[in-house]
């Protein structure tokens, strides 16, 4: 009987060890915590960062968790000793859901995992000196505003369990290197083509431009040609003399003051929505645009209002988009009315007013002379090719050299029945004088 109410006692004891366990298991809420069988710890610090992009369209980033670790400014500075657990996620997107363990052998598909773990790091200590790899496991990850919450549920090498939840903002790198790319947060889009055009200038004579870089679509034939769906990111840009330099991100209506930008983007556009439908503003960051031969290298870092990261580089030839310029200047018959020096007007020239430039929308002009300006020079009727230029006209006469004698004049306005033109020299003493000619 002794032997039967001991051996009830231990099934007993037994019974009431594994409640226990089970109620551990039940109470225990990790909150910005991991465990390895009931030995919670808590996360310090988290950082985030993606690795690469392969040929198959999925990217692997990198999420890792750390004990024994202080966030300074935008880095993490880790203690001489802590623990840190490592997940790779494998995707297309970073969305919300769940993520497959990745097991070896397997063939790598959207929204799977691979994980490891360090129970003590030393700082000067090879991670694969004590690295201790996951072989099974489910992530699940969701997504609050600006914050991530990513609950995890793990098994190691030897067997051990280990969980964990972190909710909230993680420091992010990123190490893929951008060509002809933009990205939006941790999302890689392919830049297939560009736009700029040029906009009248203010008064004060700087030139305002936007540029527009699109996925899905591509030039051909000399027009932007679109897909249904893609997205779309455009600067407007001052500027004085060229398009490059480095400029400023200013907020509120775009002034007319030279290096300064303002930005806007579309993740997802459609032919038949208005852009307006489908935009977000930028609030902060940089550009900059310098020319290598015939080709712009675009560089933008950018902060958007929900605080998401945008950055891009672009490098190619920009496709000027003068359908309105060509149009206004084919659509008149100018002659000069008034000529400013350094901004004092002129007596009029009897010489010049009467004297007619043509601009065909096939990019010829013609230039009709009644009077010379001296008489023992006569002038001559001129026929040759034009272009714009970043906001100037260049005029190159038939059969002359294009490089010494073509004539750069800078539009400084243009509408549908006035002109006005400038250009500029240095005089003996090294003086700039502007020249500008009002046509109608």
């Amino acid at each position: 009987m002794r032997k039967v109410l001991f051996a009830i006692s231990l099934v007993g004891l037994l019974y009431s060890c594994e409640k226990n366990e089970e109620k551990v298991e039940r109470t225990v809420e990790l909150n910005n915590q991991w465990n390895i069988n009931n030995d919670v710890k808590d996360i310090d610090a988290s950082l985030f960062s993606l690795e690469e992009k392969y040929d198959s369209g999925l990217y692997r980033a990198k999420w890792q968790a750390y004990t024994g670790a202080e966030i300074e400014g935008d880095r993490i500075q880790l203690n001489s000793k802590g623990s840190s657990i490592s997940l790779n996620l494998f995707y297309e997107e970073l969305s919300e859901g769940e993520y497959t363990y990745l097991k070896e052998g397997e063939d790598m598909v959207n929204h799977c995992f691979t994980a490891s773990y360090q129970l003590d790091y030393f700082l000067k200590t090879p991670v694969a000196a004590n690295e201790i790899l996951i072989v099974d496991g489910k992530l699940t990850i969701e997504k609050q505003e600006d914050e991530m919450t990513l609950s995890f549920d793990l098994t190691d090498i030897s067997g051990k369990r280990i969980k964990g939840k972190y909710t909230g903002k993680t420091l992010e790198q990123f190490k893929i290197d951008l060509e002809n790319q933009w990205r939006i947060a941790n999302k890689v889009l392919e830049i297939d083509a560009n736009m700029l055009y040029f906009q009248e200038s203010p008064a004060d004579k700087v030139l305002n431009a936007s540029l527009n870089l699109y996925t899905g679509a591509k030039f051909e034939n000399g027009r932007l040609q679109f897909e249904t769906k893609g997205s779309s990111i455009t600067f407007s840009v001052n500027f004085t003399e060229n398009i490059e330099g480095s400029y400023a991100f200013v907020s509120g209506r775009t002034n007319a003051e030279g290096g300064k930008f303002q930005a806007f983007y579309g993740k997802n556009y459609a032919l038949k929505t208005p852009i307006q439908d489908d935009y977000t503003a930028i609030q902060s960051g940089s550009l900059i645009i310098t020319k290598e031969e015939e080709k712009y290298n675009v560089h933008f870092e950018l902060l958007d209002v929900n605080n998401q990261i945008i950055a891009g580089s672009y490098l190619d030839v920009l496709m000027p988009f003068y359908s309105e310029y060509t149009s206004l200047l084919s659509g008149n018959e100018w002659s000069a009315t008034a000529l400013y020096i350094n901004g004092e007007k002129q007596s009029a020239m009897d010489c010049m007013t009467d004297d007619v430039m043509r601009f065909n929308a096939d990019g010829t002009y013609s230039t009709e002379v009644n009077q010379s300006c001296d008489p023992s020079d006569p002038d001559e009727d001129e026929i040759g090719i034009y272009r714009i230029e970043e906001g100037n006209l260049v005029i190159i006469p038939t059969n002359s050299d294009p490089n010494e004698d073509r004539q750069l004049l800078r539009i400084a306005s243009i509408s549908a029945s006035k002109l006005i033109l400038s250009t500029s020299r240095k005089d003996e003493d090294g003086a700039e004088i502007i020249y500008e000619y009002v046509m109608e």
